[in-house]
């Protein structure tokens, strides 16, 4: 599980979504912010209801997220805010490919 001092608060999460660049990838979306006053980048994992009705089904995919990004956090550089937004039928696929994805798209938006 990711540590709670490396997720994004409430506040910092808004001025994610309204001012971040964003990437796509088939079952995940990236928004990004490059913060100087961020000392170590931080995550969040959003799953809404419309990827699914089950509570335990969107944590689950939460999960998933905050496990394939907690090995990567000693190599990603400092200064971002990262928030992950699931696609449809994010729960249908393995967790090796959300593994994939997550990398790739932290690839492309620079922070690896």
């Amino acid at each position: 599980m990711l540590p709670k001092k490396r997720r994004i608060e409430r506040a910092l999460f808004k001025e994610v979504v309204l001012r971040g660049k964003f990437l796509n990838s088939p079952h995940l979306t990236l928004r990004f912010v490059e913060d100087k006053k961020v000392n170590n980048s931080k995550i969040s994992f959003s799953v809404s209801k419309k990827i699914s009705k089950s509570a335990v089904v969107r944590n689950k995919i939460r999960r998933r997220g905050y496990s394939s990004v907690t090995p990567l956090l000693p190599t990603m550089k400092t200064h971002f805010l990262l928030a992950f937004f699931a696609k449809k039928d994010v729960d249908k696929i393995s967790f090796e490919q959300i593994k994939k994805e997550i990398n790739d798209l932290l690839k492309q938006a620079g922070a690896i």
